[in-house]
């Protein structure tokens, strides 16, 4: 239970640091006049964005084996699971992502509040074409986001810990050490 209580409250903080970031990114936008003919960060991280959203086109993204898994994940959310996962992996290659796989041992979904069906599922996905490796945890309800409460940051991409590298360490940037550096 304590290290339920630990994702949610480390959730609620990286949300929280995220929005206040993206306030200060906006009020600095609107200070500077929105941006300027000169080179700068702002524009480079366009540039960045543009080329990982063309690399978002080339293909799509399958979690292969995630029917062999109990779960009560509608396909649309793993649809969005596969998408952020691609999103991640965006950030670290150019190259096409191929199929993803979730790692033996490492699946595990439960009930994280029983009274508004919201379920936790966590894994580690592998993707051998681009041999790089995530941590997954989402966050979903059958329920209404209005009954529930989850509207963003459900789905969380994110670099795993070194002990967990199954492939040579590529220097992972995730959604957390990307929006830090803008």
């Amino acid at each position: 239970m304590k290290k339920r209580g630990l994702i949610v409250l480390g959730v609620v903080i990286a949300t929280s640091i995220i929005v206040i970031s993206v306030i200060t990114l906006s009020l600095d936008k609107r200070q500077t006049g929105g941006g300027s003919s000169q080179p700068s960060k702002e524009n480079s991280v366009t540039t960045d964005t543009e080329n990982i959203d063309s690399n978002l086109n080339n293909d799509s993204l399958t979690i292969t084996n995630i029917d062999k898994y109990e779960h009560v994940l509608e396909k649309n959310e793993i649809e969005t699971i596969s998408k952020v996962i691609k999103e991640t992996a965006a950030h670290n290659t150019k190259q096409s992502t191929g199929n993803a796989i979730i790692r033996e041992g490492t699946y595990s979904q439960k009930i994280d509040n029983a009274d508004l069906s919201i379920y936790h599922t966590y894994f580690i996905v592998d993707l051998p074409d681009i041999k790089q490796s995530y941590e997954v945890n989402n966050y979903f309800s059958p329920l209404p986001s209005d009954t529930t409460g989850l509207h963003d940051y459900t789905t969380l991409v994110t670099c795993p810990p070194k002990e967990l590298l199954i492939y040579p360490d590529f220097e992972c940037k995730d959604r957390f050490s990307v929006e830090g550096q803008e």
